[in-house]
């Protein structure tokens, strides 16, 4: 996360378990039945995840500063009486995402009941927490008015993303191409952006739309249905960099996303977004990028068309590659590290 570029010796505090224990709990796991996530945060998952956590911060000798992630998953409080200062870094609160139908959390199936407790264990754990960096102000908005932390320790630091392109670059405006990149074809939209392009293709018949991600079978003019591609596949991301250089037009304007960091690595290549209202997605590339209410396919259309000009495509393009300039995870580790600081001097930081 670009925390040792920042100079800080980083210290993995993981939750491994001796043999023996880590069976015996499996056992008692799956005695319960459940599985996936539900299954990670049973009882007595988080009594020997705390365990374990305590353990490394003790094998770990001095820290300087414990940053905490998944805090819905232990009791960070339980971890303060090691002394040593804590921070969190999250995209929002499960409460947000619990109160958004197109949510991952919402759309897994999981119980009202099950989440509520997550939720109030993540709510204990931010305010046991020194600082909590969040990634947007729509983020802190919930850190403050739903698990009632301080706004003195809430501080927005942003999203981060490694750029996919780098040095300049030019592309030919002239012609409008739009992409869409996205694994989850419902909750990225899809259906309502090849929806709007059809509209935009009746003012502008040379646009084209590529597609990259788990769709439905797609055959119709001006759509190259590229399929899912894989980040360990180095020919399928040789590709992902074609297309992020040759397109006008990033548009993934998800029904829910808190923090996507798909807009970042757009903005890095120069592209322009048309992207969702719906999380704080809406703030990481400020003029980068034209936002709307992703069930109004209108509103996508409007966007597209809007972008569909060269001049201003190539206009907003180059306000995104400025605000994804600063948003790389070293950027995102020294807004973390610098008001951390005030903590202590940080040399060895837990994570």
């Amino acid at each position: 996360m670009g925390l040792e570029e920042n100079g800080a010796t980083v210290i993995p505090i993981g939750v491994e378990l001796p043999a023996a224990v880590h069976y015996a709990v499996a056992l008692a796991a799956r005695s319960t039945g459940k599985t996936g996530a539900s299954y990670d945060r049973i009882w007595i998952r988080q009594v020997s995840r705390l365990w374990a956590l305590g353990n490394a911060i003790r094998k770990a000798g001095s820290l300087d500063l414990i940053l905490a992630m998944g805090t819905e998953l232990y009791d960070l409080e339980a971890l303060r009486r090691f002394g040593i200062p804590i921070v969190t870094y999250d995209d929002g609160t499960l409460k947000q995402m619990w109160s958004h139908h197109s949510s991952d959390l919402r759309q897994n199936g999981f119980s009202g009941k099950e989440v509520n407790l997550w939720i109030k264990r993540q709510a204990r754990s931010s305010r046991a927490a020194d600082i909590n960096f969040v990634s947007t102000n729509w983020a802190k908005e919930s850190f403050m008015n739903d698990y009632s932390v301080a706004s003195s320790k809430v501080r927005v630091v942003g999203m981060g993303h490694r750029p996919k392109i780098s040095g300049s670059m030019q592309r030919d405006w002239s012609l409008p191409r739009y992409l869409f990149v996205g694994v989850d074809w419902k909750r990225k939209n899809g259906d309502r952006v090849l929806q709007a392009f059809r509209e935009v293709r009746k003012t502008c018949p040379e646009a084209v739309l590529d597609i990259v991600g788990d769709t439905p079978d797609i055959t119709e003019a001006g759509v190259s249905n590229h399929g899912l591609i894989s980040r360990t596949d180095d020919s399928g991301q040789r590709k992902i960099q074609d297309l992020l250089s040759t397109a006008t037009c990033f548009t993934v304007p998800s029904l829910f996303d808190p923090s996507p960091i798909a807009y970042l690595e757009a903005g890095s290549a120069g592209l322009p977004v048309v992207g969702t209202k719906e999380g704080g997605a809406q703030e990481l590339l400020g003029a980068g990028s034209i936002c709307v209410d992703p069930t109004d396919t209108n509103a996508i259309t409007q966007g597209m068309l809007e972008l569909a000009r060269p001049d201003l495509a190539e206009l907003t393009g180059k306000y995104a590659r400025e605000a994804a300039a600063t948003s790389t995870w070293v950027d995102v580790a020294r807004k973390i590290l610098e008001p951390s600081s005030s903590l202590l001097d940080i040399r060895k930081l837990g994570v």
